[in-house]
Protein backbone atom coordinates (compact mmCIF):
# COMPACT_ATOMS: atom_id res chain seq x y z
CA UNK A 1 0.00 0.00 0.00
CA UNK A 2 1.22 3.49 -0.80
CA UNK A 3 2.38 5.53 2.17
CA UNK A 4 2.24 9.27 2.77
CA UNK A 5 5.55 10.98 2.12
CA UNK A 6 7.13 14.41 1.97
CA UNK A 7 7.91 16.10 -1.33
CA UNK A 8 11.59 15.25 -0.86
CA UNK A 9 10.79 11.58 -0.28
CA UNK A 10 8.53 11.44 -3.31
CA UNK A 11 11.15 13.05 -5.52
CA UNK A 12 13.89 10.76 -4.19
CA UNK A 13 11.75 7.75 -5.10
CA UNK A 14 11.12 9.07 -8.62
CA UNK A 15 14.79 9.88 -9.23
CA UNK A 16 15.84 6.41 -8.09
CA UNK A 17 13.14 4.68 -10.14
CA UNK A 18 14.00 6.53 -13.36
CA UNK A 19 17.74 6.05 -12.81
CA UNK A 20 17.06 2.33 -13.06
CA UNK A 21 14.56 2.59 -15.91
CA UNK A 22 15.23 5.65 -18.09
CA UNK A 23 12.73 5.92 -20.93
CA UNK A 24 10.17 3.72 -19.19
CA UNK A 25 7.30 6.19 -19.71
CA UNK A 26 7.75 6.66 -23.45
CA UNK A 27 8.20 2.93 -23.98
CA UNK A 28 4.91 2.31 -22.22
CA UNK A 29 2.81 5.12 -23.69
CA UNK A 30 4.18 5.95 -27.14
CA UNK A 31 1.49 3.85 -28.83
CA UNK A 32 -1.37 4.84 -26.54
CA UNK A 33 -2.36 8.21 -27.99
CA UNK A 34 -1.66 10.44 -24.97
CA UNK A 35 1.47 12.03 -26.43
CA UNK A 36 -0.36 12.60 -29.71
CA UNK A 37 -3.18 14.38 -27.88
CA UNK A 38 -0.72 16.88 -26.40
CA UNK A 39 0.93 17.43 -29.79
CA UNK A 40 -2.43 18.17 -31.40
CA UNK A 41 -3.27 20.65 -28.66
CA UNK A 42 0.13 22.34 -29.00
CA UNK A 43 -0.29 22.77 -32.74
CA UNK A 44 -3.74 24.27 -32.22
CA UNK A 45 -2.78 26.66 -29.43
CA UNK A 46 0.72 27.86 -30.13
CA UNK A 47 2.39 29.55 -33.12
CA UNK A 48 4.97 27.61 -35.09
CA UNK A 49 7.89 29.45 -33.49
CA UNK A 50 6.52 29.18 -29.94
CA UNK A 51 8.93 28.74 -27.06
CA UNK A 52 7.90 25.43 -25.53
CA UNK A 53 9.02 23.60 -22.38
CA UNK A 54 8.16 20.05 -21.37
CA UNK A 55 7.82 19.77 -17.59
CA UNK A 56 8.91 16.30 -16.55
CA UNK A 57 10.25 15.57 -20.02
CA UNK A 58 11.74 12.17 -19.27
CA UNK A 59 13.74 10.90 -22.24
CA UNK A 60 12.58 13.71 -24.52
CA UNK A 61 10.03 11.69 -26.50
CA UNK A 62 7.33 14.39 -26.45
CA UNK A 63 9.76 17.12 -27.48
CA UNK A 64 10.90 14.98 -30.41
CA UNK A 65 7.27 14.51 -31.43
CA UNK A 66 6.64 18.26 -31.22
CA UNK A 67 9.70 18.99 -33.34
CA UNK A 68 8.66 16.39 -35.87
CA UNK A 69 5.15 17.88 -36.03
CA UNK A 70 6.52 21.26 -37.07
CA UNK A 71 7.19 23.16 -33.84
CA UNK A 72 10.26 25.11 -34.99
CA UNK A 73 10.83 27.39 -32.01
CA UNK A 74 13.14 26.79 -29.04
CA UNK A 75 12.35 23.63 -27.08
CA UNK A 76 13.37 22.96 -23.48
CA UNK A 77 13.10 19.80 -21.41
CA UNK A 78 12.99 19.95 -17.61
CA UNK A 79 13.22 16.92 -15.37
CA UNK A 80 14.46 15.76 -11.97
CA UNK A 81 16.21 12.69 -13.37
CA UNK A 82 19.76 13.00 -14.70
CA UNK A 83 19.42 9.54 -16.26
CA UNK A 84 16.32 10.57 -18.20
CA UNK A 85 17.99 13.80 -19.33
CA UNK A 86 21.01 11.91 -20.65
CA UNK A 87 18.63 9.71 -22.62
CA UNK A 88 16.87 12.83 -23.87
CA UNK A 89 20.11 14.35 -25.15
CA UNK A 90 20.91 11.09 -26.93
CA UNK A 91 17.53 11.24 -28.69
CA UNK A 92 18.67 14.46 -30.45
CA UNK A 93 15.26 16.12 -30.42
CA UNK A 94 16.66 19.56 -31.20
CA UNK A 95 16.10 20.77 -27.64
CA UNK A 96 18.01 21.91 -24.58
CA UNK A 97 17.64 20.06 -21.28
CA UNK A 98 17.96 21.21 -17.68
CA UNK A 99 17.65 19.34 -14.41
CA UNK A 100 15.20 21.26 -12.25
CA UNK A 101 12.28 21.04 -9.85
CA UNK A 102 8.91 22.15 -11.15
CA UNK A 103 8.41 24.10 -7.92
CA UNK A 104 11.43 26.31 -8.66
CA UNK A 105 12.06 26.68 -12.38
CA UNK A 106 15.39 28.22 -13.43
CA UNK A 107 13.66 30.44 -16.00
CA UNK A 108 13.00 34.14 -16.27
CA UNK A 109 9.45 35.44 -16.04
CA UNK A 110 7.38 35.42 -19.23
CA UNK A 111 9.97 33.39 -21.13
CA UNK A 112 7.62 30.67 -22.47
CA UNK A 113 4.61 30.55 -24.77
CA UNK A 114 3.58 26.97 -23.97
CA UNK A 115 4.34 24.42 -21.28
CA UNK A 116 3.38 20.79 -21.80
CA UNK A 117 3.57 17.83 -19.44
CA UNK A 118 2.80 14.16 -20.02
CA UNK A 119 1.55 12.50 -16.81
CA UNK A 120 4.28 14.16 -14.71
CA UNK A 121 1.95 16.84 -13.31
CA UNK A 122 -0.01 14.02 -11.66
CA UNK A 123 3.11 12.96 -9.76
CA UNK A 124 4.17 16.36 -8.46
CA UNK A 125 3.96 17.43 -4.84
CA UNK A 126 3.40 21.04 -3.74
CA UNK A 127 1.14 21.78 -6.69
CA UNK A 128 0.39 25.32 -5.58
CA UNK A 129 4.07 26.12 -6.04
CA UNK A 130 4.15 24.31 -9.40
CA UNK A 131 1.17 26.26 -10.73
CA UNK A 132 2.65 29.52 -9.42
CA UNK A 133 5.84 28.81 -11.34
CA UNK A 134 3.88 27.99 -14.48
CA UNK A 135 2.11 31.32 -14.15
CA UNK A 136 5.40 33.13 -13.67
CA UNK A 137 7.26 31.70 -16.68
CA UNK A 138 4.36 31.81 -19.17
CA UNK A 139 3.54 34.97 -21.08
CA UNK A 140 0.02 36.36 -20.61
CA UNK A 141 -2.07 34.34 -23.02
CA UNK A 142 0.41 31.46 -22.81
CA UNK A 143 -0.84 27.92 -22.38
CA UNK A 144 -0.33 24.90 -20.15
CA UNK A 145 -1.36 21.53 -21.56
CA UNK A 146 -1.02 18.28 -19.64
CA UNK A 147 -2.32 14.74 -19.56
CA UNK A 148 -3.13 13.64 -16.01
CA UNK A 149 -4.26 10.28 -14.75
CA UNK A 150 -4.73 7.61 -14.57
CA UNK A 151 -6.26 4.37 -13.55
CA UNK A 152 -8.05 1.60 -15.38
CA UNK A 153 -10.91 2.68 -17.61
CA UNK A 154 -12.67 -0.67 -17.47
CA UNK A 155 -12.32 -4.30 -16.51
CA UNK A 156 -9.58 -5.17 -18.96
CA UNK A 157 -5.89 -6.05 -18.60
CA UNK A 158 -4.97 -2.74 -16.96
CA UNK A 159 -7.27 -3.41 -14.01
CA UNK A 160 -6.40 -7.10 -14.01
CA UNK A 161 -2.67 -6.43 -13.87
CA UNK A 162 -3.01 -4.05 -10.92
CA UNK A 163 -5.01 -6.70 -9.06
CA UNK A 164 -2.29 -9.28 -9.68
CA UNK A 165 0.43 -6.83 -8.64
CA UNK A 166 -1.22 -5.61 -5.42
CA UNK A 167 0.33 -8.24 -3.07
CA UNK A 168 3.81 -7.19 -4.24
CA UNK A 169 3.42 -3.45 -3.71
CA UNK A 170 5.59 -2.14 -0.89
CA UNK A 171 7.78 0.82 -0.08
CA UNK A 172 6.09 3.04 -2.66
CA UNK A 173 5.17 6.55 -1.50
CA UNK A 174 1.89 8.11 -2.48
CA UNK A 175 2.88 10.35 -5.38
CA UNK A 176 1.42 13.74 -6.18
CA UNK A 177 -1.84 15.30 -5.06
CA UNK A 178 -5.41 14.20 -5.60
CA UNK A 179 -6.22 17.71 -6.82
CA UNK A 180 -4.46 16.94 -10.11
CA UNK A 181 -7.03 14.20 -10.79
CA UNK A 182 -10.34 15.92 -10.05
CA UNK A 183 -12.39 18.68 -11.66
CA UNK A 184 -12.72 20.49 -8.35
CA UNK A 185 -9.03 20.23 -7.58
CA UNK A 186 -7.96 21.45 -11.01
CA UNK A 187 -10.43 24.35 -10.84
CA UNK A 188 -8.93 25.32 -7.48
CA UNK A 189 -5.37 25.13 -8.77
CA UNK A 190 -6.04 27.11 -11.93
CA UNK A 191 -8.26 29.81 -10.45
CA UNK A 192 -6.44 33.09 -9.76
CA UNK A 193 -4.39 34.23 -12.73
CA UNK A 194 -5.74 31.64 -15.17
CA UNK A 195 -8.62 31.36 -17.59
CA UNK A 196 -10.21 29.01 -20.12
CA UNK A 197 -9.64 25.86 -18.07
CA UNK A 198 -10.84 22.77 -19.94
CA UNK A 199 -10.69 19.14 -18.85
CA UNK A 200 -11.44 16.38 -21.36
CA UNK A 201 -11.64 12.65 -20.71
CA UNK A 202 -9.00 10.78 -22.69
CA UNK A 203 -8.89 6.99 -22.82
CA UNK A 204 -5.36 5.79 -23.59
CA UNK A 205 -5.41 2.52 -25.51
CA UNK A 206 -2.41 0.36 -24.59
CA UNK A 207 -3.83 -2.82 -26.07
CA UNK A 208 -1.59 -5.20 -27.99
CA UNK A 209 -0.11 -8.65 -27.85
CA UNK A 210 0.25 -10.23 -24.41
CA UNK A 211 3.97 -9.41 -24.51
CA UNK A 212 3.36 -5.78 -25.50
CA UNK A 213 0.83 -5.29 -22.73
CA UNK A 214 3.10 -6.98 -20.20
CA UNK A 215 6.02 -4.73 -21.14
CA UNK A 216 3.77 -1.70 -20.75
CA UNK A 217 2.41 -2.67 -17.35
CA UNK A 218 5.55 -4.18 -15.82
CA UNK A 219 7.13 -0.73 -15.57
CA UNK A 220 4.56 0.71 -13.15
CA UNK A 221 5.77 2.46 -10.01
CA UNK A 222 3.84 0.01 -7.85
CA UNK A 223 6.36 -2.73 -8.68
CA UNK A 224 9.46 -0.64 -8.01
CA UNK A 225 10.57 -2.95 -5.19
CA UNK A 226 9.21 -6.27 -6.44
CA UNK A 227 11.74 -9.10 -6.60
CA UNK A 228 12.60 -11.01 -9.74
CA UNK A 229 10.69 -14.01 -8.35
CA UNK A 230 7.62 -11.88 -7.70
CA UNK A 231 7.75 -10.38 -11.19
CA UNK A 232 8.02 -13.84 -12.71
CA UNK A 233 4.99 -15.00 -10.72
CA UNK A 234 2.95 -11.96 -11.77
CA UNK A 235 3.95 -12.49 -15.39
CA UNK A 236 2.92 -16.12 -15.30
CA UNK A 237 -0.46 -15.28 -13.83
CA UNK A 238 -0.91 -12.42 -16.31
CA UNK A 239 -0.20 -14.61 -19.34
CA UNK A 240 -2.54 -17.27 -17.99
CA UNK A 241 -5.38 -14.75 -17.65
CA UNK A 242 -4.70 -12.76 -20.83
CA UNK A 243 -7.31 -14.68 -22.79
CA UNK A 244 -10.16 -13.22 -20.75
CA UNK A 245 -9.19 -9.70 -21.92
CA UNK A 246 -8.77 -10.62 -25.57
CA UNK A 247 -10.65 -8.51 -28.11
CA UNK A 248 -12.28 -9.60 -31.34
CA UNK A 249 -9.19 -8.45 -33.28
CA UNK A 250 -7.01 -10.77 -31.19
CA UNK A 251 -5.33 -8.05 -29.13
CA UNK A 252 -5.38 -7.98 -25.35
CA UNK A 253 -7.48 -5.03 -24.23
CA UNK A 254 -5.65 -2.60 -21.95
CA UNK A 255 -7.01 0.90 -21.44
CA UNK A 256 -6.14 3.70 -19.05
CA UNK A 257 -8.35 6.60 -17.99
CA UNK A 258 -6.58 9.94 -18.29
CA UNK A 259 -7.62 13.54 -18.80
CA UNK A 260 -6.35 16.23 -21.14
CA UNK A 261 -6.11 19.52 -19.26
CA UNK A 262 -5.63 22.97 -20.76
CA UNK A 263 -5.35 26.31 -18.98
CA UNK A 264 -4.45 29.75 -20.36
CA UNK A 265 -2.48 32.36 -18.45
CA UNK A 266 -4.70 35.36 -17.86
CA UNK A 267 -3.84 38.92 -18.83
CA UNK A 268 -3.70 38.56 -22.60
CA UNK A 269 -5.30 41.27 -24.75
CA UNK A 270 -5.58 40.63 -28.51
CA UNK A 271 -5.09 44.35 -29.13
CA UNK A 272 -1.79 44.30 -27.24
CA UNK A 273 -0.41 41.05 -28.53
CA UNK A 274 1.59 38.61 -26.43
CA UNK A 275 3.43 40.30 -23.56
CA UNK A 276 6.75 38.50 -23.62
CA UNK A 277 10.43 39.17 -23.34
CA UNK A 278 12.63 38.83 -26.39
CA UNK A 279 15.01 36.49 -24.60
CA UNK A 280 15.25 32.82 -25.43
CA UNK A 281 15.49 30.42 -22.52
CA UNK A 282 18.24 28.16 -23.77
CA UNK A 283 21.66 27.90 -22.13
CA UNK A 284 24.14 30.46 -23.38
CA UNK A 285 21.42 32.77 -24.74
CA UNK A 286 20.14 34.21 -21.51
CA UNK A 287 16.70 32.93 -20.58
CA UNK A 288 17.90 30.70 -17.75
CA UNK A 289 18.20 32.46 -14.40
CA UNK A 290 21.04 30.10 -13.50
CA UNK A 291 22.60 27.33 -15.51
CA UNK A 292 22.23 24.59 -12.88
CA UNK A 293 22.50 21.07 -14.27
CA UNK A 294 22.33 21.82 -17.99
CA UNK A 295 22.56 19.05 -20.58
CA UNK A 296 23.96 19.94 -23.95
CA UNK A 297 21.17 19.09 -26.30
CA UNK A 298 21.13 20.97 -29.58
CA UNK A 299 18.58 23.71 -29.98
CA UNK A 300 17.23 25.54 -33.01
CA UNK A 301 17.27 29.30 -32.50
Amino acid sequence: MASSASAAEQESFLVDFHARQPGVTSRAFARGGSYAAIVRAALRLAPTRARIADLGCGDGYLLAELRGAGCDGPLLGLDLSAAELRAAVARQAGAAFVRARAQSLPLRARSLDLVVSHLAFTLMAELDAVVAELGRVLVPGGHFVTVVGGGPSGGDAFAGFLELARPCVRGVPRLGELRARSDRGLAELFAAGWTALTVEDLVVDLSGTPEEVWQTMAGVYELAHASARELAAIRGAFVERAGQWRRDDGSVGCTMATRLVHAMRAGYSPSQGAQSTDEAFTPGIGGLRSRGDTYAGRHRS
